[in-house]
């Protein structure tokens, strides 16, 4: 195939590890402020330290470094939590910490400020509005119905008509040259809302912004402002969503955008870097949708950097506060996506580890289920003709890293260097197809039919066995072997789907609505025959058995889409429109025939519960992991397709030999656990 454009060489960053840690971690009374007591704890040394001083107080109350002062206690832990086993909570100085800076520099170690756009904190009450805060309430994030939040929203003005990114690009630069910090780390609030937008912010000065920006005319009554009117602003905010949803989400997608430019334009003229975390766990979809980030147009403002929040494991125990749920492989394919949209900027995975004041520990509680989601996100992969398939991470942040044991950091380091082991290894499975052009047009699409996503698309196959593990762009497929997904293929431009009709490389699998026109597949197969059914194409490869059967169509969708209720909060999942799950499970079931990857053929009764991916190393060397979906273990029979020579065990479990017998093995899978092994094939 020939590419109209290519992308830029993807810049890799080598593996590295990153804490997000506390001032509560060290020592303001050692000479080196504790740092060399803490390495001797992890045993290793990290490549950047994210300092978490919490609040936007930290930076507001900024006073230089000429005197001396102490900072209140929720700069020093989170939120100022009393303490640790370790110690008690210290009152540190701000010339302590410009000290803290620059030991951790004298052992060759990154430090970043790292704050949320929160206020006050532990057993505060009323928790920020005192100080700067309670001078500036323009500045907090507003609800629909008028309440606000302890939370500045960076994209506000204050009284005087300036914005507020202005000051912050004033401000931010002085605070990190005082104190010797390399760069910022946007945290919660100023890397995202805090709230959905369907819900934040609708304050007269927001609303104002968007009828300047986008022209669009509110209604006579709700034209003025609300804010001596709660019920007038919700229901400006319910007219808003209502009938201007695509202009609200425009809108915010540009002010991020622009807020972004201006900070990593201060930042990168003082030499000094910024990495965000993603929006709220999202990927590059419900991120816009639900929050109005766009990750390519944050890349195009300059980020150093995204952080993606891969919680799964705390989410799957109920460390969110919510019923458990079990979001592995929905996580798990979000920074696939994410670096898709925005190849040149390297992602890190937030590695949850525990958190005294959250009070959630997955160290303790959840262990192999945090070792499978570091198997899973460290096999993930991203093809770039001009440098082949690479990781599509650069490493974990740990998450906190304050109270850690010396036998959990071996683990931990273990894990992750095991899964970054074979950087260069190549997805053996199906690619995933990224356009951004596709991406543009899912938003309307969306609002209208609540159709399935790329990423839905993907996580919900995923779940079901499918070997959909690699990504690329699809401008950058010269040179790329094997069979390629495409979701979706109804929002392709015409010459995008010609440029895919070129592709001779491999079977090409397309999901999609059954009522577009598409060319005459090798075979198909559809979910039922009413409108809005989806269907599955497949060109260049003909079934080995018969074609699925598919016994039952999707239940049907609410008559009224627009009123379906939108999720709250970040872990409650959006509303997609059914799709049959005999659907689901045969184009999983097809995916999988058309890979040639390693498939589980058998075993016990979990056996349906077991995942497979597989990385190819080399010609006869494969690494193979095996994720178990249930609380059981499970026994799961695995075909390689070609004769096996021997099987190494890279995981600790299981501690026996493995026995080949052809082309297949046997293996016991832990509780929600994996397994990663290493075959060499005749």
């Amino acid at each position: 195939m020939t590419s109209t454009r290519q992308t830029p060489p993807i810049a890799q960053p080598p593996f590295t590890h990153w804490m997000w840690i506390e001032l509560l971690a060290f020592d303001h009374r050692s000479p080196d402020y504790g740092v060399q007591a803490f390495l001797d704890k992890t045993g290793f040394k990290p490549e950047a330290m994210l300092l978490f001083l919490y609040s936007a107080d930290f930076l507001h109350t900024h006073r230089g470094l000429a005197g001396e002062w102490t900072f209140p206690p929720h700069f020093c832990a989170y939120a100022g939590r009393p303490g640790n086993c370790e110690r008690a909570l210290q009152p540190w100085t701000n010339r302590q910490l410009r000290g803290l800076i620059a030991a951790l520099h004298e052992h060759g170690i990154q430090a970043l400020c790292s704050v949320m756009t929160l206020f006050g904190g532990y057993r505060c009450n009323p928790p920020g509005w005192t100080g700067w805060a309670g001078a500036h309430p323009e500045l907090m994030e507003t609800r629909r119905d008028g309440t606000t939040i302890p939370s500045i929203f960076p994209l506000h003005r204050f009284r005087d008509g300036r914005l507020y990114e202005d000051f912050f690009c004033d401000l931010l630069p002085a605070v990190l040259r005082d104190y010797g910090f390399d760069g910022f780390h946007a945290a919660d609030g100023y890397s995202s809302p805090r709230m959905p937008l369907w819900l934040t912010d609708y304050s007269d000065d927001l609303v104002g912004q968007f009828t300047e920006s986008t022209g669009a005319a509110l209604p006579g009554d709700l034209a003025g402002s609300c804010a001596d009117s709660p019920a007038r602003m919700e229901a400006r905010a319910a007219w808003i969503w209502a009938n201007r949803r695509l202009d609200w989400i425009g809108f915010y997608a540009a002010r991020w955008e622009r807020f972004c430019a201006k900070v990593c334009g201060a930042l990168h003229a003082a030499g000094k870097t910024i990495h965000l975390n993603n929006a709220w766990t999202k990927d590059p979809f419900q991120a816009l949708y639900r929050y109005g980030v766009d990750y390519a147009r944050l890349a195009r403002a300059g980020v150093d950097g995204f952080i993606s929040e891969n919680v799964g494991a705390g989410n799957s125990i109920g460390a969110d506060g919510l019923p458990p749920s079990d979001p592995f492989h929905e996580f798990a394919a979000v920074p696939l996506l994410m670096k898709a949209a925005a190849p040149g900027v390297p992602i890190h995975h937030l590695c949850g580890l525990r958190d005294t004041y959250e009070q959630w520990d997955v160290l303790t509680h959840a262990r192999p289920i945090l070792e499978r989601e570091i198997y899973a996100l460290s096999s993930l992969r991203i093809w770039n003709a001009q440098a082949g398939w690479a990781p599509c991470g650069a490493g974990p942040v740990y998450c906190l890293s304050t109270d850690v044991e010396p036998d959990e950091w071996r683990w931990l380091r273990t894990a992750w260097e095991r899964g970054y082991s074979e950087p260069s290894a190549r997805e053996l499975g199906v690619t995933v197809v990224w356009s951004d052009a596709a991406h543009c047009r899912q938003l309307p699409e969306f609002v209208a039919t609540r159709g399935w996503t790329v990423h839905k698309w993907v996580h919900e196959l995923a779940a079901q066995g499918a070997p959909v593990h690699g990504a690329a762009r699809i401008e950058d497929l010269d040179g790329l072997q094997g069979p390629l997904f495409v979701a979706n293929p109804h929002l392709l431009p015409k010459p995008e789907w010609a440029a895919l009709r070129g592709y001779d490389r491999g079977p090409l699998i397309l999901v999609g609505p059954r009522d577009r026109a598409f060319p005459k597949a090798d075979h198909e197969f559809a979910e039922s025959l009413v409108s809005g059914a989806m269907c599955c194409r497949v060109y260049g490869a003909t079934p080995s058995g018969p074609l699925p059967t598919v016994p039952t169509a999707a239940e049907p969708a609410p008559p009224d889409l627009a009123a379906v209720p939108e999720p709250t909060y970040y872990p409650q999942p959006l509303y997609f429109r059914p799709v049959s799950a005999d659907f689901l499970k045969a184009c999983a079931e097809t995916l999988i025939e058309c890979s040639g990857a390693p498939r589980v053929v058998g075993g016990s009764p979990n056996r349906p519960f077991v995942r497979i991916s597989a990385l190819q190393c080399s010609d006869n060397k494969q690494r193979v992991s095996l994720g178990n979906d249930s609380p059981f273990y499970a026994w799961a029979e695995v075909e390689m397709r070609r004769p096996i020579a021997a099987i190494e065990t890279v995981t600790d479990f299981p501690p026996m030999p493995l026995l080949p017998k052809g082309s297949c093995f046997g293996v016991r899978v832990p509780p929600h656990g994996a397994v990663v092994l290493d075959v060499t094939l005749a």
